[in-house]
């Protein structure tokens, strides 16, 4: 009788193996890491239904900010894949490689602001929705150390009082940044104000983190941040020169969308904005929720981001349907194109370009 009884053991321990890795394998899930180039996640765990991995897939193109996290709270409640297709997202540092990357064919639709500007004039993007204020409350700075004769020097300009700097103090000095952001029209209105150029100073391409990091280190002479690191800066004695509120600036955080995937993708596009909208309402509903999720955010993307530092960067307004009804979509858009292009940053030639890519036909489908 022993080798019978040994044969069943061995069938049983070889089951609970099995149910043990399967039960594993099942909780795994795929992770978002820093996205210079771009990290993925997708919706799909192991538990999935097989039919969920036939579903069509939305590749969403985002930053580690306050306008981009309905895409993590839409994945996490499922909603993508309750309406038939799954959301993958790839991270970027900030709105410039992601236009970059729009040119390699890597995402359908993308959410960002200034950048989308050189988006949509030199790789064709569509300027499809608005989704959010990009300025909050300071939700972008430039800062210098206390101790610059640029902090020494405030109201050179009466009409703009509040702001620091002067042609002397400024004029020659090394500003870090990335190019092709709203902090770049955010210096270039701040220098026209105090009357200088961008031909006056040295302008060094940093995405926000190294500028941040170089800058605290001794590097620069001055440096424009967006959230986190701009709630950093302040909290580290850091003085603001430019309050962006103070700059005669209007900006809103837009989602833009691949041309050669648009019409293969329209009703799964418009979903998603749906699906955005939806998350945006419950954010206006519970500003504890919208905390807690783009506190996530930031830990996800590798940032560990002050309770109190994630409250301010909240208060930018994340737009409901509601909201939307009251905005011309991609207008905000024109007005940064046609400064870029005032100061010779954007060919006059490409504005043209840039108002026929901008296409509202899903809002209005939505709103109506």
């Amino acid at each position: 009788m022993k080798k019978p009884i040994c044969i069943v053991l061995a069938v049983i321990m070889a089951l609970t193996l099995l149910v043990g890795c399967s039960s594993s394998s099942s909780s795994s899930k795929d992770s978002v890491s820093d996205g210079n180039s771009g990290s993925t996640q997708s919706s799909e765990t192991g538990n999935e239904k097989a039919e969920e991995k036939d579903l069509p897939v939305l590749r969403t193109a985002v930053i580690p900010v306050v306008s981009c996290i309905a895409v993590p709270y839409i994945i996490e409640k499922g909603w993508d894949v309750e309406n038939g297709f799954k959301i993958e997202t790839s991270v970027f540092s900030s709105g410039a490689p992601m236009s970059e990357a729009l040119a390699a064919d890597l995402w359908d639709v993308g959410i960002m602001s200034a950048a989308g500007v050189f988006a949509t004039a030199n790789y064709d993007a569509m300027c499809i929705a608005d989704v959010s204020d990009s300025i909050g409350e300071r939700g972008i700075g430039v800062f210098v150390r206390p101790d610059s004769p640029i902090a020494q020097v405030k109201g050179s300009n009466p009409t703009y009082p509040t702001l620091y700097g002067d042609v002397d103090t400024v004029k020659g000095k090394t500003i870090l940044f990335p190019q092709g952001t709203l902090s770049q029209l955010q210096v270039t209105k701040w220098l026209e104000k105090i009357g200088l150029k961008g031909s006056d100073v040295n302008m060094v391409h940093m995405e926000f983190a190294q500028a941040y990091q170089a800058f605290m280190s001794g590097q620069g002479d001055i440096v424009a941040l967006n959230p986190p690191f701009c709630f950093n800066a302040a909290d580290e004695g850091m003085i603001e020169v430019a309050p962006v509120e103070d700059l005669d600036i209007a900006l809103n955080d837009m989602v833009f969308a691949n041309k050669k995937t648009y019409e293969s993708k329209k009703e799964i596009i418009k979903k998603f904005l749906e699906l955005v909208y939806r998350a945006n309402e419950d954010f206006s509903n519970d500003q504890k929720l919208k905390e807690e999720t783009l506190s996530n955010w930031y830990k996800v993307n590798g940032s560990e981001v002050e309770a109190d530092v994630i409250s301010r960067e909240a208060t930018k307004r994340s737009f409901t349907i509601e909201d939307i009804k009251n905005i011309e979509t991609g207008s905000t858009l024109i007005d940064t194109a046609e400064f870029f292009a005032s100061i010779g940053k954007l060919e006059m030639s490409k504005l043209p370009t840039i108002k026929e890519n901008i296409n509202d036909e899903l809002v209005k489908e939505i709103v109506k």
